[in-house]
């Protein structure tokens, strides 16, 4: 894992403090520096990626149809799924092999890959010249594929009974999508992080749909030594997840390009390129962005006052990322949200996406402890014959490790005394009704929830899958039980 104060460096180092034309490959170079202190044979894009590209086709084009949330045994066109997926054999492998590497470490730049992997779009760029910012990572769409294949395989093995193997190459895509979070720019962070929610509601959906025929031993694994060590330096607050300084070298180098020696922004420059960085290649909306964008050249902040702004962001930012995310500090106005609209309008164009990642990561360790902790209570339901505990605190130790029950969105933080800081956990006497996105289902046996963004026990009477509204319920799988009762398909 790599601090973000070792990028920064590198960005003053290769692209000086007035520089007039900071070029790609300075940019690349402070890019790419943090992974090159990682041996290749440490890292995992290359045998993994190597692998998918010797993969036949998919039985049908990724999508909202086909993804990781809605591939599973009961689907239409299941047998040519399985089929697709057994073929994958060694994909399964690069995955499982690859699983304790040190890091993803794909090269920022396009000419960093082969020839194939250019064609194949096994890449990620940072745009060249006048485009020098105008970033693209068409390599994310094979990680959706790679996802999507983990979990088809894990249905595969699963539906043969094999059921260690399906925990293996499942928790292999866990973590080689971790890795993939501690990439150097937004976009990358916040597509691993959605498919790692996903892949993690995927592998409950699993353990649910099976949990009568897993073995106690194989649960009692994931839940102890697992799910909680998607990588080996997190703990349950994902505190080795950095905030990503791409972003910054980025808007560094084009505030250097788009502004004039006289720090104010170029004319003609400044206009064409957040016009065209704005409308992502519709020639049609580039025109009348560009004309926007000329609108506001003689109003932006200049180049020295867009460096303090951009600053004060991300020092602002850092702070609230490692600090307690329902503390003091939490509710205070954000620089980002104070900065003046206007004036640095293009700050606040490049970095939109990096505001999202505060959100997703408080989901994503909602998802990632919880997940550990239904592993445990579904073991200890194997193991005692279909018998849910009473409490939690019936399966620590045995079942699960303590620490990973940690809710994020807990009123008290941090947790002194009973269950605060901790999922929501009652053992079901009856159908208990949960209103959800997807209709409403009727939880069995015992439920687990975290409270959601409110910060309130709401009693998990309805759920959502963002926090923004109810709780998050984490045990019975929300997806498993609409598919149960006809609600998706």
């Amino acid at each position: 894992m790599f601090t973000s104060t070792i990028v920064a460096i590198a960005i003053h180092v290769l692209i000086p403090q007035g520089a007039t034309t900071p070029t790609a490959e300075g940019v690349l170079a402070a890019l790419n520096k943090p992974a090159k202190s990682v041996q290749d044979k440490a890292k995992s894009w290359r045998p993994v990626f190597d692998a998918w590209l010797a993969l036949g086709q998919p039985p049908r084009e990724f999508g909202p149809n086909f993804n990781v949330g809605n591939i599973w045994p009961g689907m239409e066109g299941w047998e040519q799924v399985a089929a697709w997926a057994q073929s994958g054999a060694p994909l399964s492998q690069a995955l499982v092999q690859t699983q304790n590497a040190l890091a993803f470490g794909l090269p920022y730049g396009k000419s960093a890959v082969s020839d194939e992997y250019q064609k194949r779009g096994i890449y990620g760029d940072i745009g060249e010249g006048d485009s020098l910012g105008a970033h693209e990572f068409p390599y994310l769409n094979a990680v959706r594929g790679i996802a999507a294949f983990a979990t088809a395989e894990m249905y595969r093995l699963a539906e043969a009974g094999k059921f260690d193997e399906a925990a293996g190459v499942a928790v292999a895509n866990l973590r080689f999508l971790r890795r993939i979070c501690d990439q150097q720019m937004a976009e990358e962070q916040l597509v691993a992080i959605e498919l790692l929610i996903d892949s993690l509601r995927a592998n409950r959906d699993m353990i649910w749909t099976y949990r009568e025929k897993i073995p106690a031993e194989t649960l009692k694994r994931l839940a102890k030594s697992e799910y909680p060590f998607l990588q080996a330096t997190d703990n349950e607050r994902l505190r080795r997840m950095q905030l990503p300084e791409g972003e910054r070298v980025l808007l560094e180098a084009v505030l250097e390009r788009t502004f004039g020696e006289d720090g104010q922004a170029r004319d003609g420059v400044f206009e064409e390129f957040f016009g065209r960085w704005q409308s992502r290649g519709d020639a049609l909306g580039s025109f009348g962005a560009a004309r926007m964008w000329g609108a506001l050249a003689p109003v932006h902040g200049s180049l020295d006052a867009s460096r303090k702004r951009l600053t004060n962001i991300y020092d602002d930012w850092w702070r609230r990322w490692r600090m307690n995310p329902n503390g003091p500090v939490a509710k205070l106005k954000t620089e980002f949200a104070a900065t003046n609209s206007t004036r640095y309008a293009a700050i606040l164009l490049m970095l939109q996406d990096l505001q999202r990642l505060f959100d997703m990561r408080d989901i994503l360790i909602a998802e990632a402890n919880g997940t550990a902790v239904a592993a445990g209570l579904a073991g200890h339901a194997r193991e005692y014959g279909d018998v849910w505990p009473r409490d939690k605190d019936e399966v620590y130790a045995t079942f699960v490790i303590k620490r990973v029950d940690f809710d994020p969105y807990q009123k008290a933080y941090p947790y002194t005394r009973g269950d605060e800081g901790r999922f929501i956990y009652r053992k079901l006497a009856d159908r208990f009704a949960v209103e959800t996105p997807l209709g409403r289902v009727w939880a069995t046996n015992a439920i687990l929830y975290a409270r959601g963004k409110d910060h309130e026990d709401n009693d998990a009477r309805a759920a959502s899958f963002d926090a923004a509204t109810g709780d998050l319920v984490i045990w019975p799988p929300i997806r498993a039980l609409a598919r149960e009762e006809g609600l998706v398909e």
